[in-house]
């Protein structure tokens, strides 16, 4: 137990504790965040969807230019820090091959 103790100190030298938060916002934009398709409900189940929405492969999203307006500006009214450069990655792992592992 002292071993844990002394390899968990010697290790957290150096080290920086940047703890993150993400958060989900519903902002009011006429279409998705990645793709055209219409933010209205009340409609039939799945019918306001595309490639994008669904993932399918090869359907490449378009960020949407409103939602970064609109989530710069309630950053900037939460005196929130923006940074310069955001990456986005998608998951390119299969379902098939996920249910596998």
């Amino acid at each position: 137990m002292i071993s844990m103790i002394r390899a968990f100190l010697f290790m957290k030298e150096g080290w920086e504790a940047i703890i993150g938060m993400e958060i989900h916002a519903q902002l009011a934009t006429a279409t998705k965040i990645f793709c055209g398709c219409a933010v209205e409900t009340g409609g039939e189940p799945n019918s306001n969807t595309c490639p994008v929405c669904l993932g399918l492969p090869g359907a490449l999203p378009v960020l949407n230019r409103r939602v970064v307006e609109l989530g710069a500006r309630a950053a900037l009214a939460l005196g929130l820090e923006i940074q310069e450069t955001s990456v986005f990655a998608r998951n390119t792992t299969s379902r098939s091959r996920r249910t596998e592992l």
